[in-house]
């Protein structure tokens, strides 16, 4: 992986090489019904999606990694609530403040950008070999298992307290990463603990079926796997979900990716 001697480097095992394929991405539309106090769940029409090889982080990205950044570049140290940093998942972050984190963590291991930031404009150059957000369809694949999938409706399993952190069992807050059984992949809380950003703009899946990247504009972005505060139909591996780029929140993370062919 061409990594460099930097202490803040990612060790091999740390990311999880995803190897491509091909597989059905479908969105889990999620409706209240508030006079009884439900909620349904209704799978969308399927779409074929191909992608290539990619790593994915094993865990979610802490508060140990983030709080360097922070302290590098004179940032303020986000709020962990009082529930812990170290190995607990980063919270409290906007889109912006991942992506400004990938790419400082690219330039910490002599690595390229992959990331253009122009005040609210980002453009990414997806042939860099730097740290990025998965796209959507990638972190839909990975969740799923990629080439090993079982079909599980989290990540990992169909029993969910097997592999999340969610409204019945958190106690309320976060917890540290990978405190729960891995999915096929080995990689950890991709269902539940806290929302993970993703590249994509929020909107209709897109038309093209190789490596999908999302609409080219919108005014959300896609987060997914659900949160320590939501009920367990959040953590399924096919609901989707996006907030406002700006927003930050005690449920929402980030979780690093890299792109294979350009390591």
């Amino acid at each position: 992986m061409n990594l460099s001697s930097n202490p803040l480097s990612i060790s091999p095992d740390c990311m999880v090489l995803v190897k491509g394929g091909a597989f059905q991405i479908r969105e889990n539309i999620v409706t209240y019904k508030v006079k009884i106090g439900s909620i349904e769940s209704e799978v969308s029409q399927p779409q074929q999606v191909t992608l290539n090889d990619f790593l994915i982080a094993k865990h979610q990205l802490t508060f140990e990694e983030f709080d360097a950044f922070c302290k590098a570049t004179s940032r303020d140290l986000p709020n962990d609530e009082g529930w812990g940093r170290g190995k607990w998942p980063v919270i409290n972050v906007s889109w912006f403040d991942s992506i400004y984190y990938c790419n400082w963590r690219s330039q910490q291991e002599g690595l390229m950008e992959v990331y253009r930031i122009n005040q609210q404009e980002v453009i990414a150059n997806w042939n860099a070999n730097g740290y990025r957000l998965a796209t959507e369809a990638e972190w839909e694949y990975a969740a799923r298992g990629g080439q090993q999938s079982q079909g599980f409706d989290y990540a990992g399993s169909n029993l969910v307290d097997e592999v999340a952190w969610y409204q019945d069992n958190s106690g309320g807050k976060t917890q540290p990463v990978g405190g729960k059984k891995a999915n096929e992949l080995g990689i950890y809380d991709l269902s539940g603990n806290v929302w993970e950003w993703c590249w994509d703009w929020h909107g209709d899946y897109s038309t093209n079926p190789t490596n999908p990247k999302g609409p080219d504009t919108g005014s959300r972005r896609i987060s997914r796997g659900g949160s320590w505060s939501n009920g367990a139909v959040f953590s399924n591996v096919v609901l989707r979900y996006s907030f406002s780029p700006n927003i930050w929140s005690n449920w929402i993370g980030f979780r690093l990716a890299r792109t294979v062919q350009a390591i």
